[in-house]
């Protein structure tokens, strides 16, 4: 399978150690060590400056084995510095929010038609409850159209 132009790559990795990946341009990227506090991903790649598309799908990957729960958001930004949280619908179920918590792990899909009004999109991650395990990580892949 090739890449395709609309496709981004990781854009969010939060493990329970700092784990390297490669991102879109094939670079070694460190993931971050997740917390109960919100991250977003330090790579250049992760921070993405879309301009006009008309939708967003987030893949987001989750796998848990001590925590609770992991919790993911996307976010908007005119400049790339102030951020503001933006409703994604989940797929499985529907629900819109700007927050979704995930309780189990496997692939979800979050999706968004209103990312086509701002410059800058990021995702974001933490854990809430339980303690951080060997298995709990976050890893969300971006496509837009």
């Amino acid at each position: 399978m090739g890449i395709s132009f609309s496709d981004k790559g990781i854009v969010l990795r939060l493990d329970n150690v700092a784990t390297s990946y490669a991102d879109i341009q094939e670079n070694t990227v460190t993931g971050k060590v997740m917390t109960t506090s919100y991250l977003a991903c330090d790579a250049p790649t992760a921070l993405l400056s879309v301009g006009r598309t008309l939708a967003l799908t987030a893949h987001v990957q989750i796998a848990k084995s001590g925590v609770t729960s992991l919790e993911v958001k996307g976010q908007i930004s005119y400049d790339g510095t102030n951020w503001e949280d933006v409703q994604m619908v989940r797929g499985d179920t529907g629900a819109t929010a700007a927050e979704h918590s995930f309780t189990a792990s496997g692939y979800y899909a979050l999706q968004t038609t209103s990312q086509g009004a701002a410059k800058f999109f990021r995702m974001v991650g933490k854990y809430t409850g339980g303690a951080l395990g060997a298995g709990d990580k976050i890893i969300v892949r971006v496509e837009v159209l």
